[in-house]
């Protein structure tokens, strides 16, 4: 029955989300997303880069999902160990969100089973014969949020994997959004990470009603252009000093970046950094004991840094870090 009167809830208007069609359901993270894409495949094994979260790899590992890996190379492209059988499913990641689109597409062409992990590029188009996952976490403030999209995907798609999924609540949690509006990211980061281990716990599951409402007020238009701005600025300012190829970093307009990947030689820049309220992170440096020392894996694990160029960021935040970073290099002779 609806409830009528009394107090009143957030005032947020119904609009429409970013993905949204016959071929798309909305699920809570991006590993489960791979998971049911897996499923719908029909598939119970997965190859998959080495250089990805660790979460990805231990969620579908603990669900029965048979995991073999392979090395990218400094296009940040799959060097396959060999090519994936018929009953195993290729998971390719766009890092960063600046990887060309019509590389996807040829490999779509090449590999029946491919999955294709958007979860740094929201805004992509999805890859025609594949299947395509989404993280909205990662670009908005909302507490959970993926999306699958392709063949055989769809909000009534249950029978396909033969379990029903339940929704997800997330409001229990959700605390953290409000806290970091009032009182910054570090006052806000425990109740962050409360939300973080009920996902964890929380395994496949529907998106939120809370999300999905979240989603449908966001400005998607304002938010893809100043993400692409500020990535443009990022490009120009360090042009001379990132160690990633430039013909890497010239993705076209039609890409929407996560982040801007900087990679210089200077291992102490990130606790510099923290000092000076620029909160980013080494991705995924477990790896460090995983793969030969002379890797790209190896590489980007420890030169690797992720600048914010999020929607939050005007262009003279994008110059006040660039001036930190180049002061700090400039006195410890990093690049």
């Amino acid at each position: 029955m609806r409830e009528y009167g009394s107090f009143l809830e957030l005032d947020l208007r119904s609009g429409r989300e970013y993905h949204c069609g016959n071929n798309v359901i909305r699920l809570n993270t991006a590993r489960c997303g791979i998971y049911y894409a897996l499923r719908v495949l029909g598939l119970k094994k997965v190859m998959m880069p080495f250089y990805q979260c660790d979460c990805v790899r231990n969620y579908l590992m603990a669900n029965g999902i048979e995991v073999s890996y392979y090395s990218i190379d400094q296009n940040l492209l799959p060097v396959l160990p060999r090519p994936p059988e018929s009953d195993t499913a290729l998971l390719m990641v766009n890092y960063f969100g600046i990887l060309p689109a019509k590389m996807f597409c040829d490999y779509a062409a090449q590999y029946r089973n491919l999955i294709v992990d958007h979860a740094q590029a929201f805004y992509d188009r999805p890859v025609d014969g594949a299947l395509n996952v989404y993280s909205a976490r990662k670009f908005f403030g909302v507490p959970d949020g993926s999306y699958v999209v392709g063949p055989g995907v769809g909000e009534n798609s249950d029978g396909i994997c033969d379990f029903i999924i339940p929704e997800d609540s997330s409001a229990d949690t959700a605390l953290f959004l409000l806290k970091r509006i009032e009182s910054g990211c570090e006052a806000a980061y425990g109740l962050r990470m409360q939300n973080e281990k009920r996902l964890d716990a929380s395994g496949l599951r529907r998106m939120s009603l809370l999300t999905r409402r979240l989603l449908t007020n966001v400005d998607y238009d304002f938010i893809r252009m100043r993400r692409i701005k500020n990535y443009a600025l990022c490009r120009a300012l360090y042009h001379d000093i990132n160690l990633l190829a430039p013909d890497l970093l010239n993705c076209g307009e039609e890409c929407v970046p996560m982040v801007y990947p900087l990679v210089i030689r200077d291992e102490a820049i990130l606790d510099y950094m923290h000092r000076n309220k620029v909160f980013t992170g080494r991705w995924w440096s477990y790896l460090k004991n995983e793969v030969p020392q002379d890797s790209m894996e190896m590489f980007l694990s420890r030169y690797l840094l992720p600048l914010p160029i999020d929607q939050r960021m005007e262009s003279e935040d994008i110059r006040h870090i660039y001036y930190l970073i180049t002061a700090h290099c400039g006195n410890h002779g990093g690049g």
